[in-house]
């Protein structure tokens, strides 16, 4: 899918700590630095960048995970080569080998967020998909902490989980993200919770009633940064 994912204030770290009630972890805190493009906005969203993600082996923290997975059987040879790893369709993320044993393994986190893009082929204009009542939410993630078998680094990697659309985002586009409220985000980030539960959670895509599309053009300024996915 062709969108692009947003968090206002990116580069503050206090607007994430006070709305998601959770500290940057102290190794991450420069993230101020990643979170700044060339000109001069902030720039969230797009494949390689830092997002900000509460993972399920450290629930009580923000870390920032590159966005684009990179699974752990990966060759150091091959990781400067091009990988559509940003998008895990929730419908085969159990059978295909990019994604399978992180989902086995029960590597899951929260993608905090305030909305992401889509474009409106029909009418040639950006749309702005956010929640009618909740400014921060989540999106589903898998994540990986990749290990480069040559230099020993650590890649802190991640996807965000789609499903197929609701019939707001239908209108526009067959796939949108896993959208997942807060007072519903709990289980996605439990380790007691199988993967199979997870499946049949969060395999529907959330009730459109919950949620607004509007022209992006029409959004408020902070709200309309990101870069597509």
């Amino acid at each position: 899918m062709c969108s692009s994912y947003t968090t206002k204030s990116k580069t503050n770290k206090e607007v994430y700590e006070k709305n998601y009630g959770k500290p940057w972890l102290t190794d991450d805190l420069a993230v101020e630095e990643k979170y700044h493009d060339a000109s001069g906005e902030d720039a969230i969203g797009y494949p390689g960048s830092p997002m900000p993600v509460i993972t399920i082996e450290k629930p009580d923290v923000i870390q920032a995970y590159q966005f684009g997975f990179i699974p752990h059987w990966l060759s150091p040879d091959k990781l400067n080569e091009q990988r559509a790893t940003f998008n895990a369709r929730m419908e085969t993320i159990t059978q295909l080998a990019t994604w399978r044993d992180a989902w086995r393994n029960g590597q899951r986190c929260l993608v905090c967020t305030n909305g992401f893009f889509e474009h409106n082929k029909r009418e040639k204009r950006k749309m702005f998909i956010h929640l009618k009542d909740e400014e921060f939410f989540y999106f589903g993630g898998i994540f990986n902490n990749y290990v480069n078998k040559q230099s020993g680094e650590i890649i802190k990697t991640m996807a965000v989980v789609t499903t197929a659309s609701n019939s707001l985002i239908a209108e526009i586009h067959s796939r949108m993200p896993v959208m997942i409220q807060k007072n519903n985000a709990a289980d996605w980030i439990n380790p007691n919770a199988s993967p199979e539960h997870i499946l049949m959670q969060y395999s529907q895509p959330l009730n459109p009633s919950f949620m607004v599309m509007e022209y992006a053009d029409d959004a408020p300024k902070a709200e309309k940064q990101g870069s597509l996915f």
